[in-house]
């Protein structure tokens, strides 16, 4: 967590009020958000440049791990069920009847890790999971495309088995393709679970107005800090600084933001 006081403090300082500088709270607000969303964005962008890197011993410098540490703040899972009416049963080549429908996506969704399935029942015979038994054993299922997916059903060898269940993106749904059956309304015998990178919450610098002035209230029922890693605070005094630059129509808060950015970014990469 990053104290979003500290942040407008910092931002206020480099802005100089006296100078005509001034970031009202109201602008300040919706600037973080937006830096906010930038930084956690680029996790996963710099996620696939690092894993291409050499690794270190080092688990400390190891940018995988570090980007990990990042990340875990916005990790979670929720249970995925199907909503109603949206399943399609087809018959394919191998005999083998699979149901084809969208489990519902938790509405704070950002990035899906992995989809997988548990079951709950290992005595039961009708089990289609004949290599899942007993509680908490996950069968982790394949991302694809639908397409991908379609194309690899026309054909014994590239088919979907019944161990290998797969999963896609389909009308802005997680939909997955598994074996008639399998599903939550057979008696809990499976469960569907979607491990993700769930939104950052809005941040919000709150205050309250005494003689004219707004004063920081850090009250949680007015405040939202920063839900970024601690070593994130620089960054975003940086990128602030140069976002507010362009709405108060101060270019050398523009370039000095991109600046100190620049040289944080720098000092990563050396």
């Amino acid at each position: 967590m990053v104290n979003i006081d500290t942040v407008y403090q910092k931002v206020l300082a480099f802005a100089n009020k006296e100078q005509k500088g001034y970031i009202t709270p109201q602008e300040f607000n919706i600037l973080a958000d937006k830096a906010q969303k930038e930084i956690y964005d680029s996790y996963f962008h710099e996620y696939k440049n690092a894993d291409s890197k050499p690794k270190v011993n080092s688990s400390h410098g190891d940018d995988l791990n570090l980007l990990d540490e990042k990340l875990s703040f916005f990790s979670t899972n929720t249970l995925a069920v199907y909503p109603g009416g949206t399943v399609n049963n087809v018959l394919y080549a191998n005999g083998l009847n699979w149901t084809q429908g969208g489990i519902t996506t938790p509405a704070n969704l950002y990035r899906v890790k992995v989809v997988s399935i548990i079951s709950n029942d290992e005595n039961n015979i009708t089990n289609p999971y004949p290599n899942v038994s007993g509680p908490s054993r996950d069968l982790i299922l394949e991302q694809t495309t639908e397409r991908e997916w379609k194309r690899n059903q026309r054909h014994p060898l590239t088919q979907t088995n019944i161990n290998r269940p797969v999963w896609y993106w389909s009308d802005q749904h997680a939909s997955i393709a598994v074996p008639q059956g399998a599903s939550l309304s057979n008696a809990g015998l499976v469960s569907y679970y979607v491990d993700y990178y769930r939104e950052a919450t809005t941040p919000k610098w709150g205050y309250v107005v005494v003689d004219g002035k707004a004063l920081y209230n850090n009250n949680t029922t007015f405040t939202t800090h920063f839900e970024l890693h601690p070593s994130e605070e620089e960054i975003l005094v940086a990128k602030i600084l140069a976002y507010a630059g362009v709405v108060i129509n101060r270019s050398d808060l523009t370039q000095a933001g991109g600046g100190i950015e620049q040289a944080i970014q720098t000092s990563k990469n050396d």
